[in-house]
């Protein structure tokens, strides 16, 4: 099993990367900050591991007789803060191919280091031969299943946040860029969103600084032809709105989506004491107005189906979109996406 990294991104190893799945059958999973550096509706794609990332590439990593980290400084988000169960040294071969020889071999002692640029380290492993492996195909079909649950199906007011990414999905293409915010709505898009080619989803790095989104989709459609999705909650977005002012003055027109719950979902739902819930509720803003004043154009969804016309509509438009989505603020993300490796190390709530 490959475990691809943001290095992956860094180096614009993707050829390389699918090469070396290729000539040795191995199944992909990425990190957070991974995602998009393999497409993930590939025969060998398996998903995001962590610990709230897939069942199914968590599985991957931990029945693997063999890992190669690639780019990937294996942070206690990646490792399920270091289960027991999850990575075992002891009992798998482990190669980890880094830039940074700090990072191979930190966390878990690397049988094999590879020191360098990952481009050319996997292009070297690509052409070392290959290997025939039934097993990676079949585990990553079934890993994939992860990216899909019946809410995701729903038709629910106020919108299910599973249900609004896959409305996202359904404008993302290859050509499409979509920036993720910190908070809920991160996790909600590493689950359920199925990028289908490399270099379409960037996160936030180091700790997930709020507010990253929304100028970072200005930046990449300043940057880059593609369309550009940028997704944040109502705390995030509401950090750098004045973004959307930026896109305008410059002409460009990438969508904003806010997946709205009037508060800030993430820290709300870690306040386990129900009477005493402090500094986290929002006013209703209306943040379509918001956007009609910076000169954009601003739209507020409530349901599914105008959800999906609104990106629809986005999409062709030549203004900057803010798509104000409301959505079901107690659907529990932590209790719903935490993954089975973490909970057996206490989990979020330790």
């Amino acid at each position: 099993v490959i475990v691809s990294g943001n290095g992956v991104h860094a180096s614009g190893a993707y050829d390389e990367l699918a090469a070396v799945a290729e000539a040795y059958e191995a199944a992909v999973v990425t990190s957070y900050l991974g995602k998009s550096t393999f497409p993930e509706t590939h025969r060998l794609a398996g998903g995001v591991i962590g610990s709230f990332g897939h069942e199914g590439a968590n599985r991957l990593v931990s029945e693997a007789d063999a890992l190669l980290v690639v780019g990937c400084r294996m942070n206690p988000m990646d490792t399920n803060w270091q289960a027991p169960d999850f990575i075992r040294p002891d009992e798998q071969t482990i190669i980890h191919a880094d830039i940074d020889p700090r990072n191979a071999g930190w966390v878990y002692p690397a049988d094999v280091g590879l020191i360098g640029d990952a481009s050319e380290s996997l292009r070297e492993l690509a052409a070392a031969g290959g290997t025939d492996n039934d097993w990676a195909e079949d585990r990553a079909r079934e890993a994939r299943e992860s990216f899909h649950a019946p809410e995701c199906g729903s038709d629910a007011a106020p919108i299910l946040p599973q249900r609004a990414v896959k409305e996202i999905e359904r404008v993302v293409d290859e050509d499409t860029v979509v920036t993720a915010d910190s908070g809920n709505n991160r996790f909600w898009l590493l689950n359920y969103l199925q990028v289908p080619a490399v270099q379409t989803y960037y996160g936030s790095g180091g700790v997930g600084g709020m507010g990253w989104a929304t100028p970072a989709a200005v930046s990449a459609a300043l940057a880059t032809d593609k369309h550009v999705v940028g997704v944040a909650g109502d705390g995030g977005f509401a950090m750098t709105m004045t973004s959307v002012e930026t896109a305008v003055e410059h002409g460009v027109a990438p969508t904003f989506v806010v997946l709205n719950d009037t508060s800030l979902g993430m820290v709300r739902q870690m306040q386990h004491a129900p009477d005493d819930i402090a500094g986290v509720e929002f006013h209703d803003t209306d943040f379509a107005r918001v956007a009609e004043a910076f000169g954009a154009t601003g739209v507020r969804v409530e349901t599914t189906d105008d959800l999906g016309d609104a990106l629809a509509d986005a999409k062709a438009h030549s203004l900057p979109t803010v798509i104000d989505a409301r959505i079901d603020r107690g659907q529990d993300m932590a209790a719903t996406l935490q993954s089975s490796f973490y909970a057996s190390v206490g989990g979020l709530h330790e």
